[in-house]
């Protein structure tokens, strides 16, 4: 039996081209964790590193240095040689100095000669080539402990060094707005993986390298849109710097896609919690406050409060602002206290003004002494407010007897067990009133 000795084909990843492969080779390079290069020298590109070099071992498919650490972005062992089966088909020279050796990547044009039997029965031969990545090498005195890869006859304009986040230290490029542990905020609309670019991002506000090592796949840029809203958000809510938080808010207003990330109230610290407020404040000032209705906005702004949409800053930033920032509604309160959004009784009807007696008298029954007030209050049809235990009801409720007797025996229920809606406690204190009511 005779040996074949299988190589990779040239036509390996044929949808990749120079960029693909200057971006593996400069991912190697990361990947040392020692400092990197990449750049222009004459008619060379040159990407060098000053880690411990290439063995010859490596040149194996399957061998890699960083096989077996996950947070390397080689972790596949494909790199390097998928990379130069591309330049090679690209007719670019390689050399590679590594240790004490130059390797030299080389096409290697394998023939062969089959047999295949036609329908007439006649048997032809037909010949195939193969052309397969191979190397040389050669032994040098001279001892470079890293990896040096020089790309001659580089015609391109392009390095391509901007596709790259500076050497292994990101906090110190220019382009990084503040970094943590998964990711970094960047000025630049750009999508980095782990460093490596990925694609522009017209429509955000701000740029993002991620830290997602199920990117780590040969072609390094699937992600749907719905993953990046996701892990765009993971990086926000670790976010603790106030003016981060102040530059997000200030850009959220201008409808770009950050209004679509995915943050949960459980992703956020006490720290990232309170930044975030105070960004907020920062953003639109002390007295800046959510929006909830016409009536409440109108009302805060003449109270001197700065009235925000919270819908501009998307879905889920939204939910965590409205648990930690005043609302409009809230500021009045704050502000005018128990006459807050109060209406005047003589701007009820005389069917108003006869449901709000009978009302009151239940009130009184139940033995609530609280104030039973008509107010332009927005969001509820009534209202129990502890601070001043009093119970608020909108005019319109006041139109139906049977509606505004519902409603005051449901925020009864509240001021008799000092429970919240939607509580088994709630239920049972509504029903004791209702039983109070009918003896």
């Amino acid at each position: 039996m005779e040996t074949i000795m299988p190589g990779i084909s040239l036509k390996y990843v044929d949808k990749w081209g120079i960029w693909e492969a200057v971006r593996e080779l400069t991912a190697n390079a990361r990947d040392t964790g020692a400092k990197f290069e990449v750049y222009k020298q004459d008619d060379k590109l040159i990407i060098r590193d000053y880690g411990n070099g290439i063995s010859l071992h490596h040149l194996n498919m399957g061998e890699s240095g960083s096989r077996d650490d996950k947070e390397k972005i080689g972790q596949f062992g494909e790199g390097l040689k998928t990379a130069l089966v591309v330049l090679l088909r690209e007719n670019k020279t390689v050399e590679i100095l590594s240790k004490n050796r130059k390797i030299v990547p080389v096409k290697n044009t394998q023939k062969t000669i089959e047999k295949e039997k036609q329908e007439d029965g006649t048997i032809i031969e037909k010949e195939y080539e193969i052309n397969t990545l191979s190397f040389m090498y050669e032994e040098s005195e001279e001892f470079f402990n890293g990896t040096e890869i020089k790309l001659h006859g580089w015609e391109e304009e392009e390095d391509y060094q901007e596709r790259f986040l500076n050497n292994t230290n990101p906090i110190e490029n220019e382009n990084v707005i503040l970094t943590n542990t998964s990711g970094s905020i960047l000025w630049e609309k750009t999508l980095y993986n782990q460093g490596v670019f990925i694609q522009d991002l017209e429509n955000y506000a701000f740029g993002y390298n991620i830290n997602n090592k199920d990117m780590n796949n040969r072609d390094r840029n699937v992600i749907s849109e719905s993953a990046l809203h996701g892990l765009v958000g993971e990086i926000w809510a670790k976010v603790v710097d106030d003016i981060g938080w102040k530059i997000f808010f200030l850009s959220s207003q201008q409808k770009k896609m950050e209004t679509l990330i995915r943050i949960y109230s459980y992703e956020f610290s006490t720290e990232s919690k309170n930044s975030m407020i105070r960004g907020f404040h920062l953003a639109f000032g002390e007295n800046a406050v959510l929006r909830t209705s016409d009536e409440a906005a109108a009302e805060a702004k003449h109270c001197g409060g700065k009235i925000i949409d919270p819908d501009s800053f998307g879905y889920y930033i939204r939910d965590l602002l409205k648990h930690n920032v005043l609302s409009d509604f809230d500021f009045v309160a704050e502000k005018k206290g128990k006459k807050a959004f109060n209406v005047p009784l003589s701007r009820l009807t005389p069917d108003q003004r006869k449901n709000l007696t009978k009302i009151k008298k239940m009130a009184k029954k139940v033995e609530f002494f609280g104030d039973v007030i008509v107010a332009e209050i927005p969001d509820f049809p009534a209202y129990y407010d502890p601070n001043f235990n009093c119970i608020k009801v909108r005019p319109d409720v006041l139109n139906y007897e049977e509606y505004a007797r519902s409603m005051m025996v449901h925020e009864l229920g509240h001021w008799y067990s000092g429970a919240v809606d939607l509580t088994d406690e709630h239920v049972k204190g509504c029903c004791d009133i209702a039983v109070k009511l009918m003896q």
